[in-house]
């Protein structure tokens, strides 16, 4: 019985030829994947700043009439010593309280009690000033209600221009929104916005907005996609394990409901 045998000759040149072939496959792939994301970055990067500024402009002109507001009281001696709490530096209103107090106030119970009735009415009128500031509804917050203003207008037709001039760059949302917001006039959706308030004030504080607002729906987006495109990964790592754990809590069984707040918009008829 003949027997066969055979020689494997593992040509190690030829191996190495391959794994440099696809090493350098794989680096020019990772390369123009790169150079394709920095690119999409600048596009986002260059209006950025312009769409976070429209965006807080309406809260930033809360915050100037809210600093411009004064306190008022019935008794000018707690109007006064309220108000010099509130511009009052913190150091100040720890170490030397006293000086808030008049000077025809010479009891010690006398005077900490008039200062603990300072405390209590300057801390309601910062409590004021912070809701006020905050307490903006939906339509306050759309760009066209404030597109009138000179810098407004002139950073929203930036970011429009832009998007258009590199159009593949961004999201198919963003793309949507722009299609829309390029032919739309303000004025309609403001009226839009006018329309729902006439059924009820406190209309978008209960339902959900039921028209597109191309223009805040662009400048939210680009806002919302920029953070995400220069988010680091561990950020990354870390909404995705808070997604998880918000998941798994839905999933488990509820053992107390909260209160379900009623909308005055469903009371009846207006």
């Amino acid at each position: 019985m003949s027997h066969m045998l055979y020689e494997w000759k593992v040509d190690f040149a030829l191996i190495i030829s391959f794994l440099s072939l696809f090493s350098t496959v794989v680096l020019s792939l990772s390369q123009r994947r790169e150079r394709k994301r920095s690119e999409r970055v600048r596009a986002y990067e260059t209006v950025y700043e312009d769409a976070c500024f429209i965006l807080e402009y309406p809260f930033r002109v809360r915050d100037s009439v809210a600093r411009s507001r004064l306190y008022f009281n019935d008794d000018p001696d707690v109007q006064d010593a309220v108000r010099k709490y509130v511009d009052s530096h913190w150091i100040d209103r720890i170490e030397s309280s006293s000086k808030f107090a008049p000077a025809h106030i010479k009891g010690d119970h006398e005077r900490s009690t008039f200062l603990a009735l300072v405390r209590v009415e300057a801390r309601k009128f910062n409590d004021e000033l912070f809701f006020f500031k905050i307490g903006l509804s939906l339509p306050e917050r759309s760009p066209v209600y404030h597109v009138g203003e000179p810098e407004i207008g002139q950073r929203l037709a930036r970011v429009i221009g832009h998007v258009g001039r590199n159009l593949s760059q961004f999201s198919s949302k963003i793309q949507r929104s722009w299609e829309r917001a390029k032919f739309e006039n303000p004025e309609d959706i403001k009226h839009k916005y006018q329309q729902c308030l006439r059924v009820c004030p406190d209309f978008f504080e209960h339902n959900p907005r039921d028209f597109e607002d191309p223009f805040h729906d662009m400048l939210e987006a680009i806002r919302q996609e920029y953070r995400r495109l220069t988010r680091r990964k561990i950020d990354s790592w870390s909404s995705s394990l808070r997604r998880l754990q918000r998941s798994a809590k839905r999933r488990l069984p509820h053992v107390r409901s909260s209160p379900r707040r009623v909308s005055r918009c469903n009371e009846g008829p207006i």
